[in-house]
């Protein structure tokens, strides 16, 4: 999902949905804006049906998704892989206060 589909799924600005995005840890981030953000992107953290569907995705990829899907998209070079590259890099600290699934997700990541 691009910033503003986010943004207008969440109610909130383009430039607050790069802030939450653009985030290393989401510490400063509050559980409301955690809720919506996750939410406009459709996942739950608190709904093991949702954690367990990311999971099953990144083991069926060994840990490297193709994003295939995105590569496709005319806004490819200029805005997604820049991004995932910046998404990726921020994963070298994960926090050890994270919930296991996601924790075992986000370690799953080769940089």
């Amino acid at each position: 999902m691009s910033t503003a589909e986010i943004a207008s799924a969440t109610a909130s600005t383009h430039l607050a949905v790069e802030a939450i995005s653009s985030e290393p840890s989401w510490d400063r981030i509050t559980l409301d804006q955690l809720r919506k953000f996750t939410s406009a992107c459709g996942l739950d953290f608190t709904s093991r049906r949702d954690v367990n569907r990311v999971e099953c995705y990144w083991r069926l990829r060994k840990g490297h998704p193709k994003f295939q899907y995105l590569t496709e998209d005319p806004n490819w070079r200029g805005y997604y892989l820049p991004f995932i590259v910046s998404w990726r890099r921020g994963l070298a600290a994960i926090p050890a206060e994270l919930p296991a699934p996601i924790r075992r997700l986000l370690e799953s990541l080769k940089l």
